[in-house]
């Protein structure tokens, strides 16, 4: 039998012939506290292994762009080192002068980004590749209000402006566009934050 976690590889292997079933993968949401955001800010969070194909550099040029407005903005981005992307995106923060904004925290449990994301008011997920990304699924469980590539299996599951935010992949600009949307529309994304829960 062949099981697809995602209705994107379910579709692709469907369109090679193959028989398939669809299984989703899940969330035990009882470990994943809700948390409402009374106000959403610009603080953002990314969670994934740092790799040229999650595209972390970019989130840093959103930064970039972002703090010419918002001077307060911040970006923390969790997750380990797998292709010498840190040095790039630490290279790329020093160049766009914007260190101060950029926390990088390397690795993290689930339990401890968890609560690491209460700090943070919107999640932003900056892949060039993708399936069904667990943590872009945990940070909408969280509360977050999610910005995400519509590459893969995203465009599948997140549905733009309903449960969250979608843009093209490598678009700076529409990032930027979708988090000032978030923050000039306060009530319409914590309708859109219980939607993703």
């Amino acid at each position: 039998a062949n099981l697809s976690p995602s209705h994107f590889m379910e579709d692709i292997l469907k369109s090679k012939g193959y028989s398939v079933t669809y299984i989703p993968n899940y969330l035990d949401v009882d470990n994943y506290e809700y948390y409402p955001r009374d106000k959403f800010e610009s603080k953002l969070l990314w969670v994934r292994s740092l790799h040229e194909v999650y595209n972390p550099v970019l989130a840093v040029d959103i930064i970039h762009v972002l703090k010419q407005k918002y001077p307060e903005v911040k970006l923390c981005m969790i997750g380990p080192d797998k292709d010498g992307s840190k040095k790039q995106i630490e290279d790329q923060a020093k160049k766009l002068q914007v260190e101060d904004a950029v926390m990088l925290t390397g690795k993290m449990d689930k339990d401890a980004w968890r609560k690491e994301s209460k700090k943070y008011d919107i999640f932003i997920n900056t892949t060039n590749v993708d399936n069904q990304p667990l943590t872009v699924t945990e940070a909408m469980a969280l509360g977050l209000p999610v910005i995400s590539t519509a590459i893969g299996g995203n465009k599948y599951f997140i549905r733009e402006g309903e449960n969250g935010f979608l843009v093209p992949a490598g678009d700076r600009d529409a990032f930027v566009e979708k988090i000032e949307y978030i923050l000039a529309h306060q009530e319409k994304v914590k309708q859109i934050c219980a939607a993703a829960r």
